[in-house]
């Protein structure tokens, strides 16, 4: 009888335990996932904290100073959508280490400030920051990256690409185009604006930037008349030239940068070998003086079929002109015949001895003192194309052209870099390997284990 209590005794005490052991862990698990849905914490583990932002974007972020606001547009009812906001607003503050509001706005319950922030439908999203609202199109690094450049930027900067003597077009999606350019310019709050002086003949009255891009025919002495009143009058310019483009001896005596006879090459073998470059004539730029364009560069530049240049100072000539791109001392400026195997450098045939020139800034005070006006000289035109924007930092350095010329200083190199382990790299070998093993190697095990298998359920 007292073994039988025991017994009931110890399976009384056994679920007991069991049931408290069930309750503590339904409670732990309970309590870990409200803790998870109401605060969250985040651990990055990879290479350069990627699931940080990058720090061009932090460097953005910090940029605006006084109060930032998300507003989304969303319903009392679209949860999801307001927990998506609410942790990005999170995020933005984090980063930024200063407060970020959230406001959600219904544009059915109050249209006038959907419309007021250019928001006219449910599930949209904007920053605003002192008075300008810019829509964010998504709850992303690179989307939010480019809403802060358009809020830091204070406002629309007009490139204007002169057209109509053959100029290299921002809206020619070829190789020789700069489509993809200016379709980044547009992303960074630029306005590209392409225009034919023989339509209208008047630059507009709000062109930031003025683009010559390799212009191959003369332009009229009406035109040149244009360019150069805009220059006297402190317009900021930027002049990319090649070796067969319009020299523009006036526009060029004005600026005192004169384009030397040739075609710049690089004939050392073993660099472009390493740099897995083919062709003499597309010429590496790999060390950048301490210019405020050039600062953020740690990359080389490529520089196909460039032409060098030469800035000369007269008497009370009130330019200041610093060269921001030179070539290696092995270059020279070629003025003979490119053929494979016919590049050798000769001083009796004209050609030029490196080191040489092929980018030169220019900035003087402007009349009346009403700020610095800025000017680039560019020898080449070809780095900016859509067959060469995505070697190397050709891009980061067309950015900051754009940036240096405007005055956005502060916005040169706010492009997010990649991380380095985004990506598997795998040799030949391995993915012979790999693609063996997933082909052949484990279908070939599947199959003799199931012939094992049928055979062992036959024997027995």
């Amino acid at each position: 009888m007292n073994d039988c209590g025991g017994t009931r005794w110890q399976r009384l005490r056994r679920l007991l335990a069991e049931t408290v052991l069930m309750v503590g862990l339904f409670a732990s698990v309970g309590t870990l996932g409200w803790l998870s849905a109401e605060h969250g914490y985040e651990w990055d583990w990879t290479a350069g904290a990627r699931n940080r932002f990058s720090e061009p974007t932090r460097r953005l972020l910090k940029l605006l100073d006084g109060p930032l606001e998300l507003v989304v547009t969303a319903r009392a009812d679209q949860q999801a959508l307001r927990k998506a906001a609410r942790d990005w607003r999170r995020r933005l503050e984090r980063e930024r280490g200063a407060s970020v509001t959230l406001r959600f706005l219904d544009p059915d319950q109050d249209p006038e400030a959907a419309r007021a922030l250019g928001m006219n439908r449910l599930g949209q999203a904007a920053l605003v920051h002192a008075g300008q609202a810019r829509r964010l199109t998504a709850f992303s690094e690179p989307a939010t990256a480019r809403t802060l450049e358009h809020l830091a930027r204070g406002g629309e900067r007009w490139m204007v690409f002169l057209q109509g003597h053959g100029e290299r077009s921002p809206t020619d999606t070829g190789e020789q185009g700069l489509s993809q350019w200016a379709e980044a310019l547009r992303q960074g709050g630029f306005t590209v604006y392409p225009l034919n002086l023989a339509r209208t003949p008047v630059l507009p009255d709000n062109t930031d930037v003025l683009v010559l891009a390799s212009p191959r025919r003369q332009l009229q002495a009406g035109e040149l008349l244009i360019l150069q009143g805009y220059v006297a009058r402190g317009g900021s310019l930027l002049w990319m030239q090649d070796p067969g483009s319009a020299p523009l001896e006036s526009l060029a005596g004005l600026l005192g940068v004169e384009r030397l006879p040739g075609v710049v090459v690089d004939a050392n073998a073993e660099l472009r070998r390493v740099l897995g470059v083919r062709n003499a004539a597309v010429v590496p730029v790999v060390d950048y003086p301490k210019h405020p364009l050039t600062r953020e560069l740690d990359a080389l530049t490529l520089f196909p079929l460039a032409a060098a240049l030469r800035a000369r100072t007269t008497e009370g000539d009130a330019w200041e002109r610093v060269p921001i791109l030179e070539t290696l001392p092995r270059a020279w400026s070629e003025t003979g015949s490119l053929e494979a195997g016919t590049v050798q450098f000769n001083t009796a045939d004209g050609d030029i001895a490196g080191p040489l020139v092929i980018g030169v800034a220019l900035s003087r005070q402007r009349l009346g003192g009403a700020g610095v006006q800025r000017v680039v000289v560019l020898g080449d035109s070809d780095f900016a194309t859509n067959a060469y924007l995505g070697a190397a930092a050709n891009l980061d350095l067309a950015m900051a052209l754009a940036n240096w010329l405007t005055h956005d200083d502060a916005l040169i190199d706010v492009a997010p870099r990649p991380a380095p382990d985004v990506k598997l790299g795998f040799s030949e070998r391995e993915i012979l390997f790999i693609s063996l093993w997933a082909l052949v190697g484990l279908p070939g095990i599947l199959l003799l284990a199931g012939t094992w298998t049928a055979w062992r359920r036959r024997r027995a």
